[in-house]
């Protein structure tokens, strides 16, 4: 992946998790003498979201992968000890998801019993899971 597409997805993320979420990180960094800088994104990088998530359903492997770092992404974030900074109710599950190029929402519990804010995100229709092969 390029840089510019890197950075895109950064601040695609960013702007997802945006607002107090942010100043209160930023915040608890700071009084951990943690230095961060703001960084801007360029204007002329591309979405890679439709790139992933071709690449997703042309190889098994990318599919697999996103999904397994999408589910681990969310434990993680739901055990965090910052749950006053990370607050797991408020995560936009969809637009995660969009990010991770998945295909469909993984039915795991954390999702389906918090019923957590799912909009943002567009399943893949017309395709049978079973017809993705590794490359």
């Amino acid at each position: 992946m390029k840089q510019n597409a890197r950075q895109k997805a950064l601040a695609l993320f960013t702007e997802a998790t945006s607002g107090v979420l942010e100043k209160d990180y930023v915040e608890f960094m700071r009084l951990r003498k943690v230095p961060l800088q703001k960084r801007k994104c360029s204007e002329n990088s591309s979405d890679v979201i439709p790139i992933i998530r071709s690449a997703a359903m042309e190889d098994q492997a990318v599919w697999e992968k996103g999904k397994k770092a999408f589910v681990s992404f969310i434990r993680a974030y739901k055990k965090h000890e910052c749950s006053h900074i990370f607050i797991w109710r408020e995560l936009e599950v969809g637009k995660l998801a969009m990010g991770y190029g998945l295909l469909h929402l993984p039915s795991i519990s954390e999702v389906k019993q918090h019923r957590l804010y799912s909009d943002g995100f567009t399943p893949v229709g017309a395709i049978k899971f079973q017809d993705i092969k590794f490359k």
